[in-house]
Order: C-alpha cells, then sequence, then structure tokens
C-alpha cells in the first residue's frame, strides 16, 4: 500500500451483492476506464491495509479478499467480515467505500478524515441530502463496538445499526451511487 501522508487508516470495500437492478455485477461495470471496484480500490490506495468484502474477482491488486458469513448477509455482515480481516493491528480509522461508487476518489477519504475530528467518524451525504454509510470513515473500536452489540448482523439494517455513533455529515458528490444501467449512464453524461 501506499504510505498515507495523513492520519493512518485500514479500509473495507464493499463488493458483494447481487446487482438485482442493476442486472449483474456493478463492481465489473467500467466508468472512465476502470472497474467501478478499482476505483473503489484506488480511492483508498493511502490504507495501511485493503480488504475486499465480497466474491473475489481480478483487476485489483494489494488488497485481501474476505466473504461476509452468510454470502449476501448484508452490508452490516460485511463490515464485520471486513473488520474481523484486520485482526488486532487494526488502525485507529477505517474508511468504508462500497463498489457502486463512480466518483469516489482519494480527495473524498481525506475529505472525511478531516472532518471525523473527535467523533466517532464521518458520513458522506449524497446531492440529494441522504446519507451514504458506506462512504464513510468510522473510529475502528466504535465500529466494532456498535457492530457487537448487534445479535444478527445478517440482514441487519445498517443506518439503523450506526445511529449512536456521533458522525459528521460531508456532502460529497462521490456519495451518489448507482444501482440502474441508467443511474450509469446519468453519471457518465455527469462526469
Amino acid at each position: 500500500m501506499a504510505a498515507s501522508v495523513g492520519p493512518r487508516f485500514d479500509a473495507i470495500v464493499l463488493a458483494g451483492g447481487e446487482g438485482r437492478r442493476f442486472g449483474g455485477d456493478k463492481a465489473l461495470v467500467e466508468f472512465d476506464g476502470e472497474s467501478l471496484l478499482a476505483r473503489a480500490v484506488n480511492a483508498v490506495a493511502g490504507a495501511r491495509h485493503i480488504v475486499v468484502v465480497g466474491e473475489q474477482r481480478g483487476g485489483v491488486t494489494g488488497v485481501e479478499w474476505t466473504q461476509e458469513s452468510p454470502p449476501g448477509g448484508g452490508p452490516v455482515a460485511a463490515l464485520a467480515a471486513g473488520l474481523a480481516a484486520f485482526g488486532p493491528d487494526a488502525e485507529p480509522l477505517v474508511a468504508v467505500v462500497a463498489s457502486d461508487l463512480p466518483f469516489v476518489d482519494a480527495a473524498a477519504i481525506e475529505s472525511l478524515i478531516a472532518a471525523a475530528g473527535g467523533r466517532d467518524g464521518a458520513v458522506a451525504v449524497d446531492e440529494g441530502d441522504n446519507l451514504n454509510p458506506l462512504l464513510a470513515v468510522y473510529r475502528t473500536p466504535r465500529l466494532q463496538g456498535v457492530l457487537s452489540a448487534n445479535a444478527s448482523l445478517t440482514g441487519a439494517a445498517l443506518l439503523r445499526v450506526l445511529s449512536v455513533l456521533e458522525l459528521a455529515e460531508v456532502s460529497l458528490r462521490a456519495a451518489s451511487d448507482v444501482d440502474t444501467e441508467e443511474e450509469l449512464d446519468r453519471a457518465r453524461e455527469g462526469y
């Protein structure tokens, strides 16, 4: 991994999901010459350790792969799997990036890290004022704590689980995800 100039952090890239609304694997769709998965990994290239949660795919290097249990168990289970992969030497901050964010880049991650300050983290807000907890940075011990406080991680509602955290909100274009081919086409038009 590249050396980080700012605070040290680990990163979890979420590359699961079936892509039912999209009609296939969103992570492998190309945007501006690279897959959405590669864009997500490149955005967190400054991390000490990058874990990609989901079925292993080609096209990215320098990452560790893991799978949530059960596969397809949702983002809460995926975050828990990603955190577990870091082991006891996890950095105090963890960046979380979904692999369906065409505009994500290192500047977005840097903005979130800067905004976290003394809070439990910072979460991106898209252009429609929607929180995107899958583009965020969290204090690793706090995220581990809220996940372990939930009896069942499979299918749990992520915003509900995270609601106990004090998070800065950061308006970022990068928070806009793509769930359909039409949304991807609009993103390409606006690039």
